[in-house]
């Protein structure tokens, strides 16, 4: 079982890096923490020393992968900026609306240009499911 886990891991971790997804990698790193927290008292210990390892492979990463995983808290980064201010417009539009706008990209189509923050009128969707289904359906 050790090795299929590992093994496991490993094809994830590599999939998940192509996707180039900053968003899918904390989403990885999030998951093997709660599978270490819950598998075992033997992978608790496990989590001592991941800490340690990962500042200390940092260094060793190329540096494509650095900037790109530094940028995730980056707010001037335009694509982060952007989300933050679509979120920004679903709130808004959740304040006016809050049994929802109907489900369908048409009924945000027409809904969520007047409550968008400037720059982000033509957004397809909220870019956060969570707050995707509360726009649509109402809280």
């Amino acid at each position: 079982m050790r090795i299929f886990y590992t093994l496991t891991a490993v094809l994830a971790a590599i999939c998940i890096l192509f996707t180039w997804s900053r968003g899918a990698w904390l989403g990885l790193g999030l998951e093997c923490l709660l599978f270490l927290l819950l598998h075992s008292k033997k992978s608790r210990l496990l989590l001592a020393f991941l800490p340690p390892i990962a500042l200390l492979s940092i260094p060793i990463l190329p540096q494509s992968f650095r900037g790109r995983l530094f940028s995730i808290a980056d707010l001037g980064e335009s694509s982060i900026r952007y989300r933050l201010q679509t979120w920004q417009g679903t709130c808004n539009m959740l304040g006016h609306h809050p049994v929802g706008i109907g489900v369908g990209e048409w009924a945000w189509r027409i809904i969520y240009p007047s409550h968008a923050v400037s720059g982000t009128k033509t957004v397809m969707h909220a870019h956060n499911v969570f707050l995707q289904v509360a726009t649509e359906l109402g809280f």
